[in-house]
């Protein structure tokens, strides 16, 4: 009977110590760690256990050949309260500020008097009844404003990651990660090493409800349209993001911008005139020097993981 008693206390033992086991593999599997999230800008929360989402995006981007202007509103929500670090990388030195919301509804009312809209996919004829699209709307009474915004220059990741870390560091205890990870190196470090050395770095709050935050413009020399839509791929679940591409006519030609992911409607080009370009902002009127200059709607729809590569194009050549 003891001998049988020792037996049975050995392999509840055993058990234990199995699940255990199981439990720190479990913990240990190779995810992506949920205090990390990169989107566009990259984020990076303060706080620990706090995923970031963005459940919708919307970018205004003027390019005339030589220079570009981006106009930036995104829409985030966390699993927790955080302050978290955005980092948007330039190819030149770029110079920022804050713009009015309201920017985007003048160029909504200016398309929609033109009836600019996107082309729908054909739908196979399947007797199903069509289902409303979704359609996402938050209020712009309460916008997040960034704060601590600042440009640093870097010719090597290590400078960036221990210029992120001095920015971590004041926070005390609690810190998400004091240095970048392996996955975020590798991404910055493409950056740079194709010249994308001018980092753009604010700080702002999110918490779990979805908030706007306040618009800011960036406007910096290049001679490639570009925005960094592979930013996003860290993210889970789906997202919105529209973007109204304004360009010089002849600058690109919109049917060779390559867009990656599977989720993206395109508009036909329609043509804007300055006194349109007016309404809807006076630095966007006064960034084009000559007329003729088109719009086109970009709307991406579906898994943000799938945008393996960034919005760019140069005149003349395939991107």
């Amino acid at each position: 009977m003891k001998n049988n008693s020792l037996e049975i206390r050995l392999k509840k033992r055993d058990l234990v110590f199995l699940l255990v086991a199981l439990l720190a593999l479990v913990g240990f599997s190779p995810v992506p760690p949920t205090h990390v999230c990169v989107a566009q800008p990259a984020i990076i929360p303060f706080k620990k256990n706090t995923r970031i989402l963005q459940p919708a995006e919307q970018v205004i981007i003027c390019f005339n050949g030589k220079k570009e202007i981006i106009v930036v509103r995104q829409y985030l929500k966390s699993t927790r309260y955080t302050n978290a670090l955005r980092i948007l990388p330039f190819p030149s030195q770029v110079t920022f500020k804050f713009v009015k919301a309201s920017i985007f509804s003048r160029l909504k009312k200016v398309l929609k008097r033109k009836r600019l809209a996107l082309k729908m996919p054909t739908e196979k004829k399947t007797g199903r009844k069509k289902g409303k699209r979704f359609q996402f709307f938050i209020s712009d009474r309460y916008l997040a404003r960034p704060k601590k915004m600042s440009v640093i220059e870097v010719d090597k990741i290590d400078k960036l990651d221990a210029h992120l870390s001095s920015r971590f560091f004041p926070q005390g205890e609690g810190l998400s990660t004091q240095h970048l990870t392996v996955e975020q190196k590798e991404l910055f470090k493409n950056y740079i090493d194709h010249g994308f050395r001018h980092f753009y770095i604010d700080e702002t709050s999110i918490r779990p409800k979805t908030r706007g935050i306040y618009p800011i413009s960036y406007a910096f020399a290049t001679e490639k349209l570009y925005y960094p839509l592979q930013l996003a791929r860290y993210f889970f679940r789906s997202g919105e993001i529209t973007i109204y591409l304004i360009y010089q006519r002849k600058s690109i030609e919109p049917g060779l911008v390559r867009l990656a992911g599977n989720g993206w409607t395109v508009s036909d080009s329609s043509e804007l005139s300055r006194d349109e370009l007016g309404e809807i902002s006076q630095a966007l009127e006064n960034f084009f020097k000559r007329s003729r200059i088109k719009i086109v709607l970009m709307l991406f729809r579906g898994r943000l993981t799938s945008l393996s590569s960034d919005l760019m194009y140069k005149p003349g050549k395939i991107p």
